[in-house]
């Protein structure tokens, strides 16, 4: 769990020190806390998911069964991640 809360963290320090440099041009600026903010976010997410489970440990929430397809998971997972993917620039 630590490197999925270190990850995103490590991302936005970087980043912030890099935006933070006078003579960034404005349009490297804008890419880098476009980056911090996604890692804000994912961070979000994880801590969400974080205190989820602690709730569903404590017995505060009730956990429903339900039938799930595990292609129709797969697929929306991967069409999800795959737009992700294709804006990264390699």
């Amino acid at each position: 769990m630590s490197h999925e809360i270190r990850t995103p963290m490590n991302s936005i320090m970087g980043f912030m020190d890099l935006i933070d440099e006078e003579d960034l041009p404005v349009d490297q600026r804008k890419e880098y806390m476009g980056i911090v903010q996604k890692s804000c976010t994912q961070l979000l997410h994880i801590i969400d998911d974080i205190i989820e489970i602690s709730k569903i440990d404590s017995g505060n929430i009730e956990l429903k069964r339900s039938i799930v397809s595990i292609n129709d998971l797969l697929k929306k997972l991967f069409n999800i991640f795959n737009i992700q993917a294709l804006k990264v620039d390699f």
